[in-house]
């Protein structure tokens, strides 16, 4: 028994040193080309063609745009802001918007405080104006300099949002979100009101009309205008009067959405 023992331990050794071998060039042969693929580090060539694709000019020429056609902006206006600065990212003091790209407007940047900006991976140094499409009514608009530092050094929005409705469609997509926030909360009364049942079918019919509601919610509006009908309060006659009004012309098609949009 004892002349086995040493000869059990150098195999056991011969087995450790095998598989430490073996280890090894497996690593040094197989490890790196699988560290490769699942990492992969990109080649001179495509850093150079990132680099060449960045610097190519992104700016759109103006000259073929028609400004009186955009959306007039309540305080900038439909032109572009001439500021005479042009930079162009250079990865070590240049940072411009990737969502910009190919739509800024030439010669519009102006200087950020990245400071100011919400946290992020690479901060942006320089706003330009750049081109939009609204994605409600499809009309060109520009995303302005100026407007884009607000937003993402008063209001601290995130450097990925992006701008994509006009001034008039931001604004009618607010007024229906609060319309809608008041409709939910006069649904959910219990024991309302001619008031409130007045006011929930001139909340719904104006949700109809904007194209929020579907058309078939105008049957929801005649069954609360019949309901005030039936509490017999003649103070109330002619507001439910203009209302039943509405109803019918939107029913006749002599009136309709005034933006399509999603429809409940």
């Amino acid at each position: 028994m004892d002349s086995g023992f040493p000869v059990t331990l150098v195999s056991m050794a011969c087995a450790v040193v095998a598989l430490v071998v073996w280890a090894v060039l497996f690593l040094t042969y197989w490890g790196t080309t699988l560290w490769e693929k699942l990492f992969p580090i990109p080649s001179r060539s495509s850093v150079a063609r990132l680099l060449k694709e960045l610097n190519e000019d992104p700016f759109l020429m103006t000259s073929t745009l028609d400004f009186d056609s955009f959306v007039d902006h309540p305080r900038y206006g439909k032109r572009p802001q001439v500021t005479g600065m042009n930079p162009k990212t250079d990865f070590r003091e240049v940072y411009l918007h990737r969502h910009s790209r190919g739509s800024r407007v030439a010669n519009t940047a102006i200087p950020a405080d990245f400071d100011r900006q919400t946290p992020a991976t690479v901060a942006v140094t320089h706003y330009f104006d750049a081109i939009r499409r609204c994605v409600d009514c499809q009309r060109q608009f520009i995303f302005f300099a100026e407007e884009q530092k607000y937003w993402y050094e008063e209001l601290g929005f995130n450097l990925h949002a992006d701008c994509t409705r006009c001034v008039p469609c931001r604004r009618r997509k607010r007024s229906v979100e609060r319309l809608r926030r008041q409709y939910e909360r006069l649904f959910h009364v219990q024991d309302r009101s001619i008031d409130q049942d007045l006011e929930m079918a001139d909340i719904c019919l104006t949700l109809v009309e904007r194209g929020a509601f579907h058309r078939r919610q105008t049957e929801h509006v005649r069954m609360l205008l019949n309901r005030a009908a039936a509490r017999g309060e003649a103070a109330y006659d002619s507001r439910r009067q203009e209302l039943l009004t509405r109803v019918r012309r939107m029913e006749a098609g002599e009136s309709g959405p005034d933006q399509p949009s999603e429809k409940v």
